[in-house]
């Protein structure tokens, strides 16, 4: 009988040789496969987990990113002043919101424009405020950020001012008044205001993360301090002010110790803006504090039109140093111009031209006398007085208010 063990091929290979190669091949081929599927699954997990962190950096923003100490990066909380809706707001403006900055986030393949929505399985990830979750993998990989939604969108800021020698405001606190513009998270901004306590302390709440501007003014000179605070998740933000003027010691360098604040109350001998989201004209321009583009007046394209108001009389006693007509403004487009207006005994007068933004702006002209008579103010002129706002093209106003600063 012929020995199978014996037969070999043309090159000298017994045929069981060949069969335990090809059986030890299929074993490897078997583990090598196995493991690949492995290695592939883990890269899966990797790259959801990386992408996770993508888009969390794109709704609140990196912390590392900062410039000399300050953090610069918020995201999309930071801009819009809230939460994305869902994940397409990253990357598409959700409602033509002026202060969307994005996109945020980028796809990893232009082919795959939406592939930022899907974990690494294909499976789109389900976003609930501050947590993004993937489910692709067959067990939820979970990404949080804070303990909440409120860690991002309502925090602190406090502050103490003084004047540039250290004093605090004692009895001219109420001659202070404290500003704070922040996005309002449905595309615009909100400006809110608040007072200081004798000590020069004040506080805002319910303030989203980012950096805000804040301005802090000494209505007798109507002296500005402009700063930028920065607003951390779940913090509140200290910051101490100072006027460069020594406003509150008892050498003070001012003598202007009142101020009077006169708002419309009517429409006045002029009516050419055309009012948006409310009764009369007067009635856009009339609140303390600004609610910018719920109810404003506005121009028109290729024109100059003027409101004048009508406004409350007077209810302070002493000699006046000085008054100021204020508008807050703004423009959509280049090629937007306002002016203040003012009307006494019978005559209009206008200040400079301003070149209005598209951010909501105070702007203000004073007269140490009345320019009509050439010589100090009276109660019964200030009684008499009207105010408004000049513009040309479709540029808006939302404030217009009148402040006469007097001795008493």
């Amino acid at each position: 009988m012929m020995n199978i063990s014996k037969l070999k091929n043309n090159n000298g290979i017994t045929l069981i040789e060949i069969i335990v190669t090809v059986v030890i091949a299929g074993i490897l081929s078997a583990i090598a496969i196995g493991s690949l599927g492995k290695l592939s699954e883990t890269s899966r997990v990797e790259e959801t987990k990386a992408e996770l962190i993508r888009l969390e950096t794109a709704i609140i923003g990196n912390p590392q990113l900062e410039n000399n100490g300050t953090r610069t990066d918020f995201g999309y909380v930071g801009d819009v002043g809230a939460m994305p809706a869902n994940l397409d707001a990253l990357v598409s403006n959700p409602g033509g919101y002026a202060t969307w900055k994005g996109p945020y986030i980028e796809s990893r393949f232009t082919e795959t424009p939406n592939d930022f929505k899907e974990d690494a399985w294909g499976v789109p990830y389900t976003y609930s405020g501050n947590s993004i979750v993937s489910t692709g993998s067959g067990s939820d990989i979970v990404r949080k950020f804070g303990t909440s939604v409120t860690d991002f969108t309502s925090n602190a800021i406090s502050g103490l001012l003084t004047d540039v020698d250290g004093n605090p405001p004692t009895n001219l606190a109420d001659s202070i008044t404290v500003l704070l513009t922040y996005p309002n998270g449905l595309g615009g901004t909100t400006t809110v205001s608040t007072t200081v306590n004798r000590g020069g302390q004040f506080s805002f709440s319910s303030i989203p993360i980012g950096n805000h501007t804040i301005s802090i003014i000494y209505q007798p000179t109507h002296d500005t301090l402009t700063r930028y605070v920065t607003t951390l998740p779940s913090a509140n933000s200290y910051g101490t002010y100072a006027f460069t003027y020594d406003y509150f010691g008892s050498s003070a360098e001012f003598t202007t110790n009142g101020f009077e604040i006169l708002r419309p109350t009517g429409d006045g001998s002029n009516d050419g803006l055309e009012d948006e989201h409310c009764g009369d004209n007067w009635e856009c321009v009339d609140e303390a504090i600004a609610d910018d583009n719920a109810t404003y007046v506005e121009g028109k394209n290729g024109k100059w039109k003027m409101d004048l108001y009508k406004t409350a009389n007077h209810t302070a006693t002493g000699t006046i140093d000085s008054i100021e007509v204020s508008i807050r403004t703004m423009g959509s487009t280049t090629g937007m111009i306002a002016r203040t207006a003012l009307r006494t005994n019978g005559v209009t007068y206008v200040g400079s031209d301003i070149a209005v933004t598209s951010i909501y702006t105070n702007y203000s002209t004073a007269y140490l006398n009345n320019p009509q008579t050439g010589v100090a103010w009276t109660w019964t002129e200030i009684d008499n007085i009207e105010i408004g706002v000049e513009m040309y093209n479709k540029a808006r106003c939302t404030q217009v208010w009148l402040e006469v600063y007097y001795t008493y």
